[in-house]
């Protein structure tokens, strides 16, 4: 019998197993119904450490060809991590009569085993907290006993776990093969690993995706900068690893910076193409076209596409980009129809954020109990916003602070804290203070007079009617604010009778406001607000906007408090 050996690094050797196993493919093999949340946890162990994790989904094969077919995926692995749990599983429809029974799981196990492929083995212990242990017939229960025992004889180390996070820990340890030579390569240049479990409530969002490419080859994620756009399509490669034959990133800043980067898929640490030493761009450039050509099944991310030269270039070279997926993120909602778009992404959640604070927090800041209630409020706060998630999170992690020293900073020192910034430690090239600095510059000078009033309201929705007779820069407001939700700065409800803009992008652009400014954009929206002063004459309809105007009034006077129009606003709105 070959000898199948298992190896559990000791913690010196972590660093350097990482390395030899950066982009190295294992397969997990688990049945579902009782290990799918621990086969998920191995999934984002893997992730984080950028190994690819590969499994078996087609689950109408008959045995035959289910065998073939796991050939093909384990042969390329590295290695399999094999799950033995309590429960059978399902099976092959269909087995030849010499055949015996064996479930999906055991079928796994048997080609890695006679692949000669590194089997790292997980045995759930007494008192494991299955996700559910359905029932099964006594033939299906002694069918996962012998298989169980046959491992237990094999003479390889496997062990035994209780919790997820037993396994997670165990796994992240793995002293994994160095990929060997001759092995395929699947060529990958993202610029992060996965955040594995640190990545909260997007999966909606990335089963639309999955959905939308079923239709057609080109995406788009839009949404308001900061969002998670990029950070977003980057799990969505990890996580569909398996699906493409290689992970490309891009970024597109602009038409030249777009063909600069693409011609870098010549180097050696990402496609290795012969014209990598060529001195003209075009050269290089129409190499790496030529292999995207030739090379199907590959993803390619063009990234940070927020300006209309950037968009314009990507549209133009589409026709040249066949023979894979293209996921574009970009802050500007409108595309071609060449170009599909999922719904805006949008902030987070109160209680996703909270988990995702508590998360990137833990061990990290200083602990109370009130440490639920704090993130959520922090959460509120930064209105789900993701960079601003993630830096608050750096932010209390690196100066240990609790969530409640943390608020006290943001609202002592609120420039401050939004401008901090360690790209080490956040893995995003800027602060929330300047995320948005690209897209305002292109702002029009009604658009940009129109966000500065507006930046004096609450975040709650807006009506639509309050813009009427609005004069802006001598533009007609719904046209800018038209071009607003066109670069993701406004949010449209869902019925258009209203919007919202973001409370950070608001507060960010009162603090950038000059004096001048400052008094010019009060005085707009304060005249607006008095156009829409309860009436006498008003109806049932009148009083229900004036309903949604009032919070409005209430954020907009409190922050008149001090001004010279102080005095001016107060006697309107008493009248």
């Amino acid at each position: 019998m070959t000898e199948y050996k298992t190896f559990i690094s000791s913690p010196g050797d972590v660093g350097r197993e990482r390395h030899l196993a950066e982009h190295a493919e294992v397969f997990i093999s688990a049945t579902s119904r009782d290990l799918g949340s621990y086969r998920r946890e191995i999934r984002d162990a893997l992730l984080t450490l950028k190994i690819f994790p590969i499994e078996q989904t087609n689950f109408a094969l008959a045995a035959g060809p289910l065998t073939q077919r796991l050939r093909e995926l384990i042969e390329p692995c590295n290695a399999v991590i094999h799950l033995a749990g309590l429960y059978y599983g399902a099976e092959p429809p269909q087995r030849l009569p010499e055949q015996p029974r064996r479930s999906y799981t055991q079928l796994e196990y048997d080609v890695a085993r006679e692949l000669g492929k590194p089997v790292y083995l997980f045995f759930a212990a007494e008192g494991c907290a299955f996700d559910a242990l359905p029932e099964e017939g006594e033939e299906e229960r002694a069918l996962q006993r012998a298989h169980r025992r046959a491992i237990e004889q094999c003479g390889d180390l496997y062990y035994p776990f209780t919790t997820r996070e037993e396994l997670r820990s165990r796994v992240r340890e793995l002293r994994l093969p160095a990929r060997s030579a001759g092995a395929p390569r699947r060529p990958t240049n993202l610029p992060y690993a996965s955040l594995g479990p640190l990545f909260k409530g997007r999966d909606g969002t990335m089963v639309q995706l999955r959905q939308l490419f079923a239709s057609g080859p080109c995406q788009a994620i839009h949404g308001l900068g900061g969002a998670g756009k990029t950070r977003l399509a980057i799990e969505y490669a990890w996580r569909h690893a398996g699906d493409y034959t290689a992970l490309l990133f891009a970024s597109a800043p602009s038409a030249v910076g777009l063909r600069t980067n693409l011609a870098g898929f010549c180097d050696p640490l990402v496609l290795n193409l012969p014209e990598r030493g060529q001195p003209e761009e075009a050269a290089r450039l129409a190499a790496v076209l030529r292999w995207l050509g030739t090379n199907p099944g590959w993803l390619l991310i063009l990234d940070n596409a927020d300006t209309q030269e950037a968009a314009a270039e990507v549209e133009e070279m589409l026709p040249e980009l066949r023979g894979g997926e293209v996921l574009i993120t970009s802050r500007l909602k409108d595309w071609s129809p060449a170009v599909q778009t999922a719904d805006p992404l949008d902030a987070l959640e109160e209680a996703e954020a909270a988990a995702f604070l508590l998360a990137r927090t833990a061990s990290k800041r200083r602990e109370t109990l009130a440490d639920p209630q704090d993130a959520a409020a922090v959460a509120r706060d930064l209105g789900g916003l993701a960079l601003a998630l993630e830096q608050a999170g750096a932010y209390v992690a690196k100066n240990g602070l609790s969530f409640s020293q943390y608020r006290q900073r943001w609202e002592a020192r609120k420039a401050e804290v939004l401008a901090w910034h360690d790209r080490r430690l956040m893995k995003y090239p800027s602060s929330v203070a300047v995320t948005w600095q690209t897209t305002v510059e292109q702002l029009g000078v009604a658009e940009r007079a129109l966000l500065n009033a507006l930046a004096w309201l609450a975040p709650e929705p807006v009506p639509v009617s309050v813009l009427e007779n609005w004069s802006v820069e001598g533009a007609e407001p719904t046209d800018a604010l038209a071009e607003l939700a066109s670069w993701s700065l406004a949010r449209w409800t869902a019925d258009k009778d209203a919007f919202t803009i973001h409370r950070l992008v608001q507060e960010i652009t009162r603090r950038g406001l000059s004096e001048e400014e400052k008094t010019s954009s009060l005085q707009s929206v304060l005249a607006q607000m008095e156009a829409n002063l309860p009436r006498p004459e008003w109806n049932e309809a009148g009083w229900r906007l004036w309903e949604m105007l009032a919070p409005h009034v209430r954020v907009l006077l409190d922050h008149l408090q001090g001004t010279p129009i102080e005095v001016t606003a107060m006697g309107i709105m008493n009248r």
